[in-house]
């Protein structure tokens, strides 16, 4: 988009399960994995400016008080401004990556971001009996941690699949 002579780069984010997803209270700035796509869309189109825009299709909108959509409402805008020092990091974490497939060396399995792995199957199969214990006690730990519900369950639910495929393989 051109806006005021300069070019800034649009990026759409649907939120669907719930309006509260994109309240003020809940939804305080874009999310990180989102500005790291635009980081890097900004190295790959030459554009700095990026509007991240949640748009909330929850059904509650349709029918909310103006004081409820005031607090609630159901599309937010947030402004990243992508530095060069921004653009760095990001390739260096890049570089680390290319590193760690040349030499062999994953990064540790990173539960918090087990939903959105696209390898689930490749990873439990490919942990050792110690990095399997490491997780295991990661879980148990994290289990009596004072963490949500749901965030516990997901560890959970993660943990035994990477049990029931090492037990399988």
């Amino acid at each position: 988009m051109k806006y005021e002579g300069k070019k800034v780069g649009l990026e759409v984010k649907s939120k669907q399960t719930t309006c509260a997803q994109t309240s003020l209270y809940t939804m305080q700035d874009s999310k990180e994995d989102h500005e790291k796509q635009v980081i890097t869309y900004s190295i790959l189109y030459d554009v700095n400016i990026w509007l991240i825009t949640y748009v909330n299709a929850s059904k509650k909108a349709w029918s909310m008080t103006e004081e409820e959509f005031e607090k609630t409402p159901d599309i937010r805008v947030f402004e990243v401004n992508v530095t060069e020092e921004m653009k760095n990091t990001l390739l260096d974490k890049f570089a680390d990556i290319v590193k760690r497939v040349r030499k062999n060396d994953p990064p540790k399995l990173d539960l918090s971001k087990w939903t959105f792995n696209n390898f689930k199957t490749a990873c439990a199969k490919d942990l050792s009996e110690e990095e399997y214990q490491e997780v295991k006690d990661e879980v148990q730990q994290f289990l009596r941690g004072n963490y949500p519900g749901w965030l516990k369950d997901s560890y959970l639910k993660a943990f035994e699949f990477i049990k029931e495929v090492r037990e399988v393989s």
